[in-house]
C-alpha cells in the first residue's frame, strides 16, 4: 500500500520524503479512471528472419510490433483487449498475432514459439499516461502502450516534479 510519504513493505511502513507510486493497474484503487488492458505477447525463435530495428505493422485489424532481440529472436505483441483478464494467452490471440506476423515475413512460419506471455497495462480513460505530483507522492503511471514510445517524455516530467519540490513532503515543525 502507498501513501504520500508512506510505504508499506516487508509487513510494515516505512516513512520517506516522496514516494513514487507506478503500481501500473496495482493502483486502481487511488487512481480515478484507471483501468486493465489485456496484451499478449509472443516470443519467438526465427532464425529464416533477420530483423535489425523494432517494426511496427499498420495490419487493418492489429497493430502488431515485433521487436528483434539477439540470436534471431523476436518479441511479438501485442492485443489490445478490453479487459482485466489475468489468464493465460489465448489460442484466437495466438492465431491473430501469428497471421499477422506471417504476413510480414513467411520465415515467421517455421519460427518456434518460445513463451507466451498475458498481462494487463495500466491505461487512463484518454490512453495517455499520468505524471501528477502532491506532498510526498509522485504518480507515474497509465502508459497504456505507449512505454517504448513515451517513457523518456514521462521520466522528463517526473523529474522536472522532482526539481520543482512538488513531491517534497510537508514537515512538521
Amino acid at each position: 500500500d502507498i501513501e504520500p510519504g508512506r510505504l508499506y513493505a516487508q509487513g510494515r511502513w516505512q516513512d520517506f520524503d516522496c514516494v513514487v507510486d507506478c503500481r501500473g493497474i496495482g493502483a486502481k484503487g487511488q487512481l480515478a479512471g484507471l483501468r486493465g488492458v489485456r496484451g499478449e505477447v509472443l516470443w519467438l525463435h526465427a532464425p529464416e528472419v533477420n530483423l535489425h530495428r523494432p517494426v511496427r505493422l499498420m495490419h487493418p485489424r492489429y497493430k502488431l510490433y515485433i521487436a528483434p532481440r539477439p540470436d534471431n529472436r523476436y518479441v511479438i505483441g501485442a492485443t489490445e483487449i478490453e479487459s482485466e483478464s489475468m489468464a493465460p494467452v489465448t489460442v484466437r490471440s495466438h492465431l491473430e498475432l501469428l497471421s499477422a506476423l506471417y504476413s510480414l515475413h513467411s520465415g515467421f512460419a517455421e519460427a518456434e514459439v518460445e513463451h507466451a506471455w498475458s498481462h494487463c497495462r495500466p491505461a487512463m480513460p484518454n490512453n495517455l499516461p499520468v505524471v501528477m505530483a502532491e506532498p510526498g507522492r509522485l504518480v507515474v503511471n497509465g502508459l497504456y502502450r505507449h512505454g517504448y514510445l513515451l517513457s523518456p517524455h514521462v521520466v522528463e516530467q517526473a523529474l522536472e516534479k522532482f526539481d520543482q519540490g512538488m513531491c517534497e513532503r510537508v514537515r512538521a515543525s
